[in-house]
This record gives C-alpha cells, structure tokens and sequence, in this order.
C-alpha cells in the first residue's frame, strides 16, 4: 500500500506550543500564541469552498434517494390500483367509465378520484392522493384514463372516434345496438351486437 509523503518542512511551533526558545515561557497558551502559529502547507489546506460544494451534493444525494423511495411507494400503490380495478370491473376502462369518470367529461379531478377509489372499495388514503399528485404531470388538477392505463385509454379513444363516424346520434346508437331506447342486453350481447356492427375489438 502506497503513503503519502507530508511535507512539513519550515513549519514550526511557536514556543508557548513546545517550539525551542532561549528565554523561559509560561505554559499557558494565549489567543497571540495562535496568532503566530504558521499557515499550513497548500497541500494540506481544504478550501471552504470546496468542503461547502461537498456538503451541498451529500444534501442533494440524500434529497434524491428519498424521492426516488417515495415514487418507488407510490408506483407500488398504482399497481396495486390497476390490478384491483381490473379484478373488480374486468378491465380499467370499465371501473373509470362506472366510478370515476360519470359525467364523462374524460377528466377526473382530485374529488372524483376520491369518490372514485371509495364507491369501487378500494383504500382511499394520503398515500393514494399524493399518486394523484404524482400522475398528474402537467399539474392541472385533473387526470385522464391515459394516466392510469394508456392501453385503455386508446381503447376507448378509438371507440368514440368509431361510434362518431358511424352513427348520427345517441338515439341512432341505441336503437343499432340495444335495438331502441329501452333496449336491455347483457354484456356478452352487447359486445356480440358491437361486433355485428363493425367493431371488432371487443
């Protein structure tokens, strides 16, 4: 194993601290004894500057891994989401329509995901607020299915662009697919019903 060679040539103490004198001294050491203790070589001085440049990126490292553990909390709480409203509705796009977004204006805000997450039964609790908080990148208050499940969300995207260019209204879509306005089928007739229509990704 290597050592560094220190240098401490010229460097003397002062009497007071053990140096050599010709005259007798007190052993007490005073505030000019310090004064007149020589500047230590370059080499072995750390520059403030430099110990405040490492203190302030220990401080950001720090900061950094507590958010990366956080966000690591919060995924975990989104799959768990996911999952629940997948086994709950059968998929997410049906649990979002049904609980959380029912004015169907695609956007949910943060009182709709509240009311959302307990009609469905799932916990609704800080951890899973501040997920909202955390998907909602752009901050506006508000989030979309594609922020809970993309592949959904295109799913649903796509329908509506289907049903807009293929019927002229609500009552044309009921009276095609339920067979008239009270029209009562179950799911499996309906996605039957839907595939006779064209729609084929049921």
């Amino acid at each position: 194993k290597a050592f560094r060679v220190i240098d401490l040539s010229g460097f003397e103490m002062p009497p007071s601290l053990g140096g050599t004198s010709d005259s007798d001294s007190s052993s007490d050491i005073t505030e000019s004894d310090l004064d007149e203790l020589p500047e230590l070589p370059q080499h072995l001085q750390a520059p403030m500057g430099s110990v405040n440049s490492r203190r302030k990126s220990s401080t950001a490292a720090l900061a950094s891994a507590a958010a990366e553990k956080r966000h690591a909390q919060l995924m975990q709480g989104y799959d768990e989401l996911r999952s629940f409203l997948e086994d709950r509705e059968g998929a997410s796009l049906i649990a979002w329509v049904k609980h959380f977004d029912k004015n169907g204006d695609l956007k949910v805000s943060r009182e709709e995901f509240r009311d959302g997450l307990i009609s469905i039964g799932f916990r609704c609790d800080d951890d899973m607020m501040a997920l909202f908080d955390e998907l909602d990148i752009d901050g506006d208050g508000e989030l979309g299915l594609e922020e809970i499940d993309k592949a959904q969300a295109k799913v649903w995207q796509e329908f509506r662009h289907w049903c807009t260019d293929k019927y002229y209204s609500m009552e044309h879509i009921l009276v095609s697919i339920l067979g008239g306005l009270d029209g009562r089928v179950t799911q499996e007739e309906f996605a039957e019903r839907l595939f006779q229509q064209g729609w084929t990704r049921v």
